[in-house]
This record gives structure tokens, sequence and C-alpha cells, in this order.
């Protein structure tokens, strides 16, 4: 599909987002089982995932794929709830490492909104020099404003950032087990690291953590030198402090939040279960491995421009080929609990307002 006619339909989705929160209407777009599926929660949906999956879904049939999938995927979160899945401490302890992203995300946007001015030039600078990229698809200024606007906020707001993480650490008193940091090959990944504040972190939860923090630079975090476990220590911990004052504060009750938290429930927890049901002994064997390479025969081109040969290629082909094979038994189980125990019922009416509204 077009670049350019995709990029826009992405960002007249995320605006249609703001428009309905504006407006307070929020019609039922589809039910999910017994569940009602808001226009403002598929949004959302769409909204939490990763840019390069938003682009496959662009256009009216892309939004409907994406109600398809995403049926599925509510399936396999009802399951999980029917099979009380949701208690269980490997799913809660991936719960916590996917809010820690997106809501750390939507706090440090909301906070930097609230003490950073953005002038019109500021924006109209940034898009000037946008514009100078060689790059054959340009979007309009209103059409990436909201983007710039982003970029710029987190750019200035960065020094006032790591300011008031800084004041947030030093207030919190947080103590650290010096004994194990610095022993030589490191505490063990159930050891207890850092308290004080409400926080209790083991190693473990600091190594997973600190992976998926959005900060740079993050090769020169040896973990195997103790000043380098308390610098990864205490960077985690300003940014759970952090978010914890951000929400208690600021952002506690605010209706988007929630949101965001709702659907990060069911992502997980589908996910989870989807693992759970389909497990790791289920692998590609030869003749599906090669019948795979087959297909995807220019997924391993060289750089040279030549194709690998299947033994050259061989492990990555099986993996590739095993990902392909759970996620066709995944779909398939997942269209057979919509259809024997969470059936989807899609409000037409609703959808085709909400796609007219999307070309407007």
């Amino acid at each position: 599909m077009n670049t350019f006619r995709s990029a826009c339909c992405i960002i007249l989705i995320l605006f249609l987002f703001s428009c309905a929160q504006e407006s307070g209407k929020d019609p039922v777009i589809a039910i999910f089982g017994n569940t009602e599926i808001t226009e403002h929660w598929f949004v959302m949906s769409f909204r939490l995932l990763p840019e390069s999956m938003r682009m496959e879904y662009a256009g009216q049939n892309g939004m409907r794929l994406y109600m398809d999938r995403l049926a599925i995927q509510f399936a396999y979160y009802l399951e999980g709830l029917r099979r009380s899945l949701h208690s269980d401490e490997n799913y809660l302890r991936q719960l916590n490492e996917t809010e820690f992203v997106h809501l750390m995300d939507y706090a440090t946007e909301k906070y930097l909104k609230s003490h950073i001015r953005i002038t019109d030039q500021d924006i109209k600078v940034f898009y000037q020099e946008y514009l100078q990229h060689k790059d054959t698809t340009k979007l309009s200024f209103d059409q990436i404003k909201d983007i710039i606007v982003r970029k710029i906020l987190f750019e200035k707001g960065q020094p006032l950032l790591n300011e008031l993480l800084d004041k947030l650490y030093f207030e919190a008193e947080i103590a650290l087990n010096e004994t194990e940091i610095a022993s030589p090959n490191g505490p063990n990944d159930d050891v207890v690291v850092a308290s004080g504040k409400g926080l209790l972190l083991s190693w473990g939860d600091i190594k997973s953590l600190f992976d998926i923090l959005p900060i740079s630079n993050k090769e020169k975090y040896d973990l195997r030198q103790s000043e380098k476990r308390v610098k990864a220590i205490n960077t985690v911990c300003k940014y759970e402090l952090f978010l914890s004052d951000v929400e208690n504060k600021r952002i506690k009750d605010d209706p988007e939040f929630k949101l965001i938290r709702e659907v990060l429930q069911m992502a997980v927890l589908s996910r989870y279960t989807k693992a759970r049901i389909i497990g790791d002994d289920i692998r590609a064997d030869y003749e599906r491995a090669k019948k795979y390479y087959e297909n995807n025969i220019n997924k391993y081109k060289k750089t040279s421009g030549d194709i690998a040969k299947f033994e050259e290629v061989r492990e990555r082909v099986y993996q590739d080929a095993t990902d392909d094979y759970r996620n066709q038994i995944a779909e398939d189980l997942g269209r057979a609990l919509i259809r024997d125990r969470y059936p989807m019922k899609i409000n037409e009416k609703v959808f085709k307002q909400f796609w007219e509204r999307m070309k407007e």
C-alpha cells in the first residue's frame, strides 16, 4: 500500500480518538462474548500497537482485518479469565513490565505537557527541517503536527525530567543491598537489591525493567561490574518512583490512563493464555521448514543479493517455520473459541459511522 496514504490513515485514526474523547460520545462498536467494546476502547487498542503493525491495518479493509484479529485476541483473554490465569505470577510479572513501558511513556508526556511550552514557531521550524529530509512521501503540516509536538516535547523536556527523577530519588532514601550488589558474580535474581518508598525490587526485576526502559546508551551499562549495577538499579528506581508519583498526584483519575491500563491487561493476558495453551512443544519438522523456506525464499536474501541456501540458514528457517506454525494453530483455535464460546458481533452502523468520520 502507498506509504503516504497508509500514514495518513493511521494519523486520522489517532486524531479521531482525541475527537471522540472531547465529544464524550463512546458508542459500542462490537461485542466480544458478553463484553461491549466501545469506540474509545477499540481505537486505544489500535493506538498501543507498534507502529509497524499499525501500518498493516491502514484503510477500511485494514480496520476490518484489525477488528477480526482483535476478536481472536479478546477470545484468548476471556479464556484466560475463565481459567483464572490472571492470578498467575508469571502473567502478573509480564503485565508489570508491559505497563511499565506504556504507562511510563504516557505519564512522561502528561507531565512534560504541563511544564513545557511549545510555540507555533518551534513547530514550524521543526516541520521545515522535516521537509528538507530526502523522502518521497511527505505529510502535510496538519497531519504531522501532533507527532512534531511530541518530539519537541521530549527533546525540550529531558533536562526537566532528569531533574525531577533525581529529586524523587533523593527524597525516597532508597536502601541498596550493597553486599549482594558488590558480589563478584552479582546477586541472584530473587535477591532484593533496592527498597524504600513503596519499592521492593529484586535483581531480576531490575534487569527486566532496565532492559525495556526507553533510555539511550544501554550498552555502556555492563552489569558484570558492580558500579554499573548500582547505576542501573538507581535508574530503574528513579523511573518507578516517577511513575508512582505522577500516577498518584496527576493522572490517578485520568480516564485515558485507566483505558490504557485496561487494554494492556487484555493484551498481556491474551498473549499469556495463548502461550500456555499452544505450548513450546509444537515445532516445525523438516518438511514444514523446507516448504516455508521455499514459500518465503526472498526472506533469506544475502546482502550480495543472492539467496542463502537452506542449509546455510537452517536454524533460522526452523524458528521462522515454527513461529508460523504456532501462529496458524493459535488463529484456528482462536476462531474456534469465537465460534463455540465467545461469539463476536460488530455494530455495522457504528463501524460505518466511524469509518465515514475518518474519511472526512
